[in-house]
């Protein structure tokens, strides 16, 4: 096995939090100004000492890296994704580059992914109960009116049918620790359809709000993109407050380390008071 450097232990422990990244997430978080040809070379050799393992199936050809169950057993990380569903893969590449996005800004305080409750609810409810839960893509931890509060973030990159929105309107409505569910779409119209689901469906009896953005102008300005309720549109900033401490002339590395600072103090209350499993 190669020499593993604090460098190496940094980027596979953060691959086994997140569950997968590019080859150029991996630079840009860890190799700021590094050639791609050097950072292709560590990580075949964090390859060839089975650290890492690539997964191929990105529209764009680009390298996805995973970590190893030797790997995670290295950086001390129990609950690790080490399967992944080929028509998921665009999916989760998308998530986890929301997921870096919304943390470098602050506004994702703490995130529990969709591996690690699946991971809970497993020991809680056991395989066969679990098979007929709503599982999100992620809860997350996000500061309202100053208050911590817990978010069910869904993904939606295609339209489901009604009576799975139906379903999972009813799951999340029953939930009294979660404050609302956010829906992240790529069009409009399938913001306009998720929504009018959710009033036809909505519980005057449930406090759980539901909120809806767009992909693209998240992933363009965060801060400034719309967070749009069944009866009101804000900017995100408005209502989900970032970390004051973070700027957005900070370099990458820079934020990450300031956000994961922030996640090392309060993922545990966060997971433990706030996710509603």
């Amino acid at each position: 096995m190669a020499i593993v450097t604090k460098r190496d232990e940094a980027l596979i422990k953060r691959i086994a939090e997140l569950g997968m990244l590019s080859t150029n997430q991996i630079s840009e978080l860890f190799f700021e100004g590094v050639a791609n040809t050097t950072v292709l070379r560590r990580l075949r050799i964090l390859e060839a000492s089975q650290l890492l393992r690539r997964v191929v199936g990105l529209d764009t050809k680009e390298c996805l890296w995973i970590v190893t169950a030797l790997g995670a057993q290295m950086v001390k990380v129990e609950i690790v994704k080490t399967k992944w569903s080929k028509h998921m893969i665009e999916h989760d590449h998308k998530l986890i580059a929301l997921r870096l996005l919304l943390e470098s800004v602050g506004v994702a305080r703490a995130w529990m992914p969709e591996h690690e409750i699946r991971s809970h609810m497993f020991k809680k409810y056991g395989l066969r109960e679990i098979k007929n839960k709503i599982i999100p893509d992620g809860f997350i931890g996000i500061e309202v009116n100053g208050k911590m509060e817990s978010v069910a973030l869904e993904l939606e990159l295609t339209l489901k049918n009604k009576k799975r929105y139906q379903n999972i309107i009813r799951h999340y409505q029953n939930k009294e620790n979660l404050y609302a569910v956010w829906y992240i779409v790529p069009t409009s119209s399938m913001i306009k359809s998720i929504k009018e689901t959710w009033k036809k469906h909505t519980s005057s009896y449930s406090d759980v709000k539901v909120y809806f953005s767009s992909l693209h102008e998240l992933m363009k300005n965060p801060l400034e993109a719309n967070l749009i309720g069944l009866n009101s549109v804000n900017k995100l900033s408005e209502l989900f407050a970032p970390l004051e401490v973070l700027g957005a002339q900070l370099p990458a590395q820079v934020v990450s380390t300031l956000v994961e600072n922030n996640l090392a103090e309060k993922r545990q209350s966060t997971s433990e008071i706030h996710s509603p499993i």
